[in-house]
């Protein structure tokens, strides 16, 4: 009877498990309209790779206009929230060049100035070029310049691993990049009540060539964005029947039958 539980609880969790990965993917991000190169319009353009979701646009924003990034299409949890991004090709730094990421009321670019209210949050726009990368953070209460201090772990270069996490400190939102703890805390209980915000990405630079930005989402809290094919049962003979990794009893009874004929069943797991 211990045994059957154990084989129960192992099936219910590979369920479980795979209907949390499946819950990530491409079809659960959402992309900019693109910027405008040579006043043609340059999509961005979304894959979903072995790594993760890859997303690829160049160009230089125009305020409340276009967006050259990608969105999560569902509200995060900010507290204990954190997102992996590989840097795969940067362009060449020029005039306002920024990688953000950002935490809004809408799953769309921020806006600046005097419309900075359509969309509050927390901005951090990272700009890493120059001899001392510096993040600037701008808060809820308006679109004012708030330079934290320069720090050579703000630098990106192609191949690394940005890392974007947020922490709630008594009542306020602290964001930390590349293990560097933001002095800025922000208090979103008047925009974001129940404590979720959208993840927003962007970059954007002036004379920047189509997909001169090229990066990859790799994981939200730990979990790799990707989705895998389903589980593949190869049976060994035309009497194995491969159980339902969605019916934990129908698996317990075809993992015993098997044990009992002395059938090994082989699973297979393949990345999309």
């Amino acid at each position: 009877m211990k045994k059957l539980l154990t084989l129960a609880c192992a099936a219910a969790v590979a369920a479980s498990a795979t209907l949390s990965i499946s819950a990530a993917g491409i079809d659960n991000w959402t992309a900019g309209n693109g910027y405008l190169i040579d006043d043609k319009n340059s999509p961005v353009t979304v894959a979903e790779t072995d790594d993760g979701i890859q997303v690829s646009h160049g160009g230089y924003y125009v305020d409340g206009v276009n967006w050259g990034g990608i969105a999560y299409n569902e509200p995060v949890e900010l507290d204990g929230f954190e997102i992996e991004i590989r840097i795969d090709k940067l362009p060449d730094t020029g005039t306002d060049t920024w990688f953000s990421v950002d935490f809004l009321q809408k799953p769309q670019l921020f806006q600046v100035g005097e419309n900075y209210a359509n969309n509050q949050g927390i901005t951090n726009l990272i700009r890493w070029y120059g001899t001392d990368p510096f993040v600037e953070s701008y808060g809820p209460e308006g679109w004012a310049s708030c330079a934290n201090d320069k720090n050579a772990a703000f630098g990106l270069a192609e191949g690394d691993i940005l890392t974007v996490s947020v922490a709630d400190k008594d009542g306020k939102y602290v964001l930390t990049v590349n293990g560097v703890e933001l002095t800025s805390a922000y208090d979103l209980s008047s925009i974001c009540p129940d404590g979720t915000a959208y993840c927003v990405i962007s970059c954007s630079m002036i004379d920047s060539l189509a997909d001169g930005f090229q990066y990859t989402i790799l994981s939200m809290n730990g979990e790799p964005v990707v989705t895998p094919d389903a589980v593949e049962e190869a049976p060994a003979d035309d009497t194995a029947t491969a159980p339902a990794t969605s019916d934990a009893l129908i698996a317990v009874s075809a993992l015993l039958a098997a044990s009992a004929a002395g059938i090994v069943l082989v699973k297979k797991l393949r990345r999309a």
